[in-house]
């Protein structure tokens, strides 16, 4: 919000800006017929919609504030570019699965290993499924069945065995099962008399699987819903704003008297 909305007090002798003023819509405006509903595009920024709504692009700070969005580079949704990008940072390598049998050792002890005869850091492992990440992606040359062998710290073989499952780019592999949108341990659930974690390792099927990039996804698009205020009443609200930071009580709120709609409170 801009600080010339805020209320000013005497600092050591010198009249500064309040900044520690903080402000909040109520749950009761943002519910009242004041706002509408509205599902961000991929080409929308705070700016633009406060342009196209209100004329001035200096209003965004009216929606992430009534969205209680502190931080827009975390707060807002990513347009499909940057929503790639940050795939492509987050999840860089590949991933390999082993078969419960063949982890008789410390999965978490294993730092890299070879396959093919060429050489890969594991950078994480996840006994939960099996688990273990790169973090280069694999050539395709690498395959199901291909021979593996686990190496700790101390150059020591941990484990020689074959691959049973590889995922080439990470952000397709496994992120949590998920059934009636509640996460579940694929170790307790069966499906025609097998664990959803040993079916996914061994390629049977993908049951209930959430993969990386669906999880992001997911994440990303819940925060294309917000609400927006109507055109007509942004003056109204701005007035009442301007009001509520010239108060005196440090909890006071704005009431409109004709909606009987609490706008907002402040606090410190």
């Amino acid at each position: 919000m801009p600080y010339n909305y805020y209320p000013v007090t005497i600092y050591n002798d010198i009249l500064v800006t309040d900044i520690l003023k903080k402000f909040k819509f109520s749950d009761e405006f943002k519910k009242s017929t004041f706002v509408e509903n509205y599902v961000i595009k991929d080409e929308d920024t705070p700016e633009s919609l406060a342009y196209y709504l209100y004329g001035d692009a200096t209003l965004s700070w009216l929606i992430l504030s009534l969205n209680s969005i502190s931080d827009r580079n975390n707060d807002w949704p990513m347009d499909y570019a940057s929503f790639e990008r940050m795939l492509d940072d987050k999840y860089p390598g590949s991933c390999v699965f082993l078969e419960d049998s063949k982890i008789d050792f410390v999965l978490s002890d294993a730092v890299r290993f070879v396959v093919s005869g060429d050489d890969y850091n594991i950078v994480k492992t996840d006994r939960s499924f099996n688990k273990i990440t790169t973090d280069t992606v694999l050539p395709l040359s690498v395959n199901t069945g291909d021979t593996v062998t686990f190496y700790n710290s101390s150059d020591e073989i941990l484990k020689q065995t074959t691959l049973d499952r590889v995922v080439y780019e990470e952000e397709y592999s496994v992120h949590h099962f998920e059934y009636e949108n509640e996460y579940f341990d694929p170790r307790d659930f069966d499906q025609q008399y097998s664990t959803i974690i040993r079916r996914y390792v061994l390629g049977f099927g993908e049951e209930y699987l959430i993969t990386n990039k669906t999880y992001e996804q997911t994440q990303n698009d819940k925060k294309r819903d917000i609400i927006l205020i109507l055109p007509e009443y942004k003056d109204t609200v701005i007035s009442n704003i301007r009001k509520l930071f010239n108060v005196s009580d440090k909890n006071s709120n704005i009431v409109d008297i004709k909606n009987k709609t609490t706008i907002g409170d402040i606090s410190e």
